[in-house]
């Protein structure tokens, strides 16, 4: 038998929350039923236990037609995950167009672009790591510092955005280069 608190079953310790399971059916039936939950008063700006929104799971799977309902819900941007502090905006950081989408609706809506996680990491680096250079130049034309650095994990010493580009994949290194270069114009084609 699962163990019950006051909002209900608990089952394995994981925290479930209807809103933020629809996020992630990425099917019509998934959409439907978001879309009711939240006519029916759901709150689009639930966190679960670490602090993650609706909006933060349909980024981080690149699930553009609900991130847009969440949106017009009034889904926040500045959220950020408690125990890392991701940002809207870095579970947006994914390798598809439906990912600078929802990024560049984020920053629409007043995400901040230079924001760092807990560890000093920042959308434009988790951009550059996702290998995805519409996403670089969406980050770089909002005005992304380009002379961050973060030294955590996967890094040993100081390392910026451009510092990163050698542990992508060899297709997209010469366009993101080309847009991190510091003395490259915002807008600079790849």
């Amino acid at each position: 038998m699962a163990e019950t608190d006051a909002d209900g079953p608990l089952e394995l310790g994981v925290e479930f929350i209807e809103l933020h399971n629809e996020c992630l059916r990425g099917d019509d039936e998934g959409f439907k039923a978001l879309k009711k939950l939240l006519d029916d008063g759901a709150d689009v700006n639930q966190e679960d236990a670490c602090g993650k929104t609706a909006l933060m799971i349909a980024a981080r799977h690149g699930e553009l037609e609900i991130a847009e309902l969440l949106l017009q819900r009034g889904a926040l941007v500045d959220k950020t995950t408690k125990e890392m502090g991701f940002s809207t905006l870095m579970w947006a950081c994914g390798h598809t167009w439906k990912h600078r989408n929802i990024a560049r609706w984020c920053l629409e809506r007043g995400a901040d672009v230079n924001g760092t996680d807990h560890n000093g990491w920042t959308p434009l680096m988790k951009a550059v790591l996702a290998g995805n250079p519409d996403l670089v130049k969406l980050f770089v034309e909002h005005g992304a510092d380009k002379t961050a650095t973060v030294v955590d994990g996967l890094v040993d010493k100081p390392h910026t955005a451009l510092d990163l580009v050698q542990y992508i994949a060899p297709e997209n290194r010469e366009s993101i280069t080309k847009l991190l270069k510091i003395d490259s114009p915002a807008g600079a084609s790849a």
